[in-house]
């Protein structure tokens, strides 16, 4: 959001205006012309309604409207990746002292911030599945999978029904790493459902929420049809999504990576020798654990875009960094191509960028669309 405010007031000081003049000519409060400017969201009474504000602001300062908004709605998609724990907290706290479900308008004033929009919708598509309470697993006195979840099943109404893929529960629904299944548990006894080669989602993340699926549904269809269901299912568009597999190397589509905490997600969901392509557009992110990250699992690393040196600094500063072969590539075509020539059976070729895609693309919708063509194209 900073990025953006910094890009409108750096055309607004270009053409010469003050914010008196801008906020008289768009009707605005010249306070609202600051805080937008200065990446803050108090000022506005909701996110459509910001997100108008940002429109007309670009749009008069003759900046490309469309992309500035691409940019928006792509941090409001990290801000619902990485829901800052403190901010639960505090969400929670509002439901226990305003004795209502959780809303992201408080008593004192009809102003929103847009964290507590997201923080809302998450907190109640946790609490409302089905009339159950799906958490992650809580064993003893430590909380073994998420505390902060399985703190709100004090509050639940309904059944209580654990989760884990780290513990073997007595009761509940299990990723087991050992055998890498997702098992039923019940009374102690565990029923094996799905083997994770069954599954074409990569990724823990992805086994927990099927874990959580499983739960919720429970209620409404048979088992078959669940299993069923879950070994069809190909995963959400350009969230490490299978494209295709060439010559031995599987291709994997993880454009919705714009930040390093996403691509550090995607590069866990892989055992195999990872090729990866990164960088894109600059949100003056910190590539620090990324780096390491990537030294720990990756093989090869192609860059492009402005991120690359950043990228490739954190990764050669990590330990065994220097056992990273690094590429650099003038745009996404090379990359794909290069990515191909330096490949081996058993790989995998994981675009996952750890960048916004702006520079190259209107958004990470068209930088994913572009590399699953590139990859289809490939003979």
């Amino acid at each position: 959001m900073k990025n953006i405010g910094l890009k409108l007031k750096d055309k607004r000081e270009e053409n010469g205006l003050s914010i008196e003049e801008v906020a008289e000519d768009l009707k605005m409060r010249p306070s609202q012309i600051s805080s937008i400017e200065e990446g803050k969201t108090e000022d506005f009474k909701d996110v459509f309604y910001l997100k108008y504000f940002i429109r007309d602001y670009a749009k008069y300062l003759g900046l490309d409207s469309e992309r500035i908004l691409d940019e928006f709605n792509e941090y409001l998609f990290d801000m619902t990746s990485k829901i800052p724990i403190e901010l639960i907290k505090e969400a929670k706290k509002d439901k226990n002292e305003n004795n209502d479900t959780i809303s992201p308008y408080t008593k004192e004033s009809s102003k929103i911030k847009v964290p507590k929009i997201i923080i809302g919708l998450a907190v109640i598509v946790i609490l409302i599945v089905v009339g159950y309470f799906i958490v992650s697993n809580y064993k003893g006195n430590d909380f073994s999978d998420n505390d902060i979840t399985y703190s709100f099943s004090k509050e639940a109404n309904g059944k209580v029904i654990l989760f884990s893929s780290k513990e073997k529960l007595e009761n509940g629904y299990i990723y087991d790493r050992d055998d890498e299944t997702i098992k039923f548990c019940k009374d102690g006894i565990r029923r094996h459902i799905l083997k994770r080669t069954d599954i074409k989602l990569r990724g823990i993340h992805n086994y927990e929420n099927i874990c959580a699926a499983l739960a919720a549904t429970a209620p409404l269809v048979s088992i078959e049809k669940q299993t069923e269901a879950i070994k069809s299912f190909n995963g959400v568009e350009h969230r490490l999504e299978f494209v295709r597999e060439l010559d031995g190397v599987k291709y994997y589509n993880d454009s919705i990576g714009t930040s390093p905490a996403s691509t550090i997600a995607g590069l866990n969901a892989f055992d195999e020798n990872i090729i990866l392509l990164a960088g894109g557009s600059d949100k003056g992110l910190d590539y620090k654990e990324v780096g390491e990250n990537i030294a720990r699992k990756v093989g090869i690393l192609i860059l492009t875009g402005p991120t690359a040196e950043k990228i490739e600094d954190a990764t050669l500063k990590a330990k065994n960094g220097e056992n990273v072969k690094i590429y650099h590539c003038e745009n996404l075509k090379e990359a794909v191509e290069l990515s191909k020539n330096v490949s081996t059976p058993g790989d995998v070729v994981l675009l996952s960028p750890a960048s916004a895609s702006f520079d190259a693309f209107k958004n990470f919708v068209e930088r994913g669309i572009k590399f699953k063509e590139l990859v289809n194209n490939l003979k």
